[in-house]
């Protein structure tokens, strides 16, 4: 079972009752974004940790026990695997206690495509520009990918043309990742990816308040 937990920002919200949930160092780094709408990004995806890690059953949990892989992966040790993505005004944080996974949500925005055919293979960038909706395809595309580096660990320190998506499976190194679209908002593209077969999701709103 993968959990997925989302929610909303709401910038009508004050900021600091939220803020004050967090260990005070964990408080400055949030405060250096100069955007607003990064500083709540970054404090939800916290609060959104917190919380999935008590409703699975770990009451205690301290964020200033988050440790980090060489390629800057957060971890809790001995806690489920977790991953944090934002995008737009939405931010999602997936569980599992029984395999390694990514998430990724991008906000499907008006690019020009051309400039991003070099992510793609020759067989991706034909189905981006034959499909009805080319630039959600292509957003499919690119949250498959993030997705799967992501639960592999190292994340934007690949260039994404070193990922091939196949619907639900994605191959990096010769290793194949297994990959499932989210779709809970029709603005979004988001995806899932995990070392082993998805056989079930539960994907849960949190309203902004309940993290007080």
């Amino acid at each position: 079972m993968i959990h997925i937990l989302w929610c909303k920002i709401d910038l009508t919200q004050d900021f600091f009752p939220y803020l004050k949930k967090i260990p005070k160092s964990l408080q400055n780094d949030i405060l250096r974004y100069r955007r607003t709408e990064d500083q709540w990004s970054k404090l939800l995806g916290k609060l959104l940790l917190v919380y999935g890690m008590k409703s699975l059953g770990y009451k205690e949990i301290d964020l200033n026990e988050i440790e980090y892989t060489v390629h800057n992966r957060p971890y809790l040790d001995e806690k489920p695997d977790f991953n944090i993505s934002h995008s737009g005004t939405y931010v999602v944080c997936a569980f599992s206690n029984t395999q390694a996974i990514g998430v990724d949500i991008e906000e499907i925005k008006n690019i020009d495509l051309k400039d991003f055919k070099h992510i793609l293979s020759q067989k991706e960038w034909s189905n981006v520009i034959n499909a009805h909706n080319s630039l959600q395809q292509f957003y499919s595309y690119w949250t498959g990918k993030e997705s799967l580096l992501k639960a592999d660990g190292r994340g934007i320190t690949v260039e994404l043309d070193k990922v091939n998506i196949q619907n639900t499976h994605g191959t990096f190194e010769n290793k194949e990742w297994f990959l499932q679209e989210i779709n809970f908002n029709p603005a979004y593209a988001a995806h899932i990816a995990s070392t082993k077969e998805i056989e079930e999701i539960q994907i849960t709103e949190i309203k902004i308040n309940q993290l007080l």
